[in-house]
């Protein structure tokens, strides 16, 4: 005998559904809200668009070399020599190392910086975007965006680090310096300015900015300075076991995006002079210490075969 269970249908709510017209309507009745939003929306990228400064980036190729051919030995000798090929991943660690940043920042003089002084509000955009450029007076202070400085030297106090020095134009080849306790320098462009007192020595070598406009100077600790390079570096090798290395250095201009891959390239080849010599140095020194035993070798073979 079978038992067949009437069977029944759950009501389904009807209010789950989308009602698109209802929803066109609502869009349609705030179209001039939407619209303002979208307008907001675009004019706002397209200030930040305009204001934010681009980001450059230069590149270059490296090939790494197999060392084999430093010294011509005998084959005897050679066999006793280990390999010396590079390896591409010990290469781009070698590239990334604190010591070739630390070398390449020293050259490009990253520890120490000059800033622009900054409007309250909107900082370096009004100059990024030449909107100071519009203005004739009220922000004498503020300098134009092709308005710089030329800081060849700084040398300041272990306290002093990090804190900036204030510096304002007071003539076409002179300027004050405001320091942190207070005490104001004056100097003039392409001459050294020395206070003993305070361990202080700056150098301005030239002044590209009207009067009356207002830099900040800062000595860049070491640290900082050298992580600012190596989050600009990018290495990877260019395919896979090719032994060739892309290099990219990124800057806000193109030329300073050049100017630091070339030293950072240039510390590379650097060292890895030093360090080939120093391998080259090594390798004649243990021929030096072969060549007597093998001399002595040489001389029993040939008194065993004239016996």
């Amino acid at each position: 005998m079978q038992n067949i269970a009437a069977g029944h249908q759950d009501p389904r709510p009807e209010d789950d559904e989308i009602d698109l017209l209802a929803l066109v309507t609502l869009i349609w009745k705030g179209r001039v809200q939407v619209a303002a939003a979208v307008t907001v929306a675009v004019c706002l990228g397209a200030v930040y668009a305009y204001l934010t400064p681009p980001v450059w980036r230069a590149d270059a190729l490296v090939q790494l070399e197999a060392r084999t051919g430093l010294l011509s030995l005998p084959d005897g000798f050679s066999d006793l020599i280990a390999d010396t090929s590079p390896s591409t991943l010990a290469e781009i660690e070698i590239l990334r190392s604190r010591s070739i940043l630390r070398e390449a920042s020293a050259n490009l003089k990253l520890d120490r910086r000059v800033l622009p002084r900054e409007t309250l509000f909107f900082g370096d955009a009004m100059r990024q975007g030449r909107i100071l450029d519009m203005f004739d007076e009220g922000f004498d202070a503020y300098p134009r965006l092709s308005e710089t400085i030329d800081l060849s030297y700084l040398q300041v106090p272990t306290a002093w680090i990090g804190q900036p020095l204030n510096l304002k134009v007071t003539g076409a080849d002179t300027f004050e310096i405001s320091l942190p306790d207070g005490a104001t320098l004056a100097g003039r462009a392409r001459q050294m300015l020395v206070d003993e007192g305070r361990a202080l020595s700056l150098k301005i070598e030239s002044i590209e900015a009207a009067t009356n406009r207002e830099f900040e100077i800062v000595q860049v600790p070491e640290p900082v300075s050298v992580r600012v390079l190596a989050g600009s570096l990018t290495v990877a090798e260019q395919g896979r076991q090719t032994g060739i290395l892309r290099v990219s250095m990124t800057a806000p201009t193109p030329r300073e995006a050049e100017r630091r891959l070339n030293a950072v390239l240039s510390a590379y080849t650097d060292k890895s002079i030093l360090n080939n010599a120093a391998e080259v140095a090594q390798g004649l020194a243990f021929v030096d210490g072969q060549l007597p035993i093998a001399e002595a070798q040489v001389q029993a073979a040939e008194t065993e075969l004239n016996s």
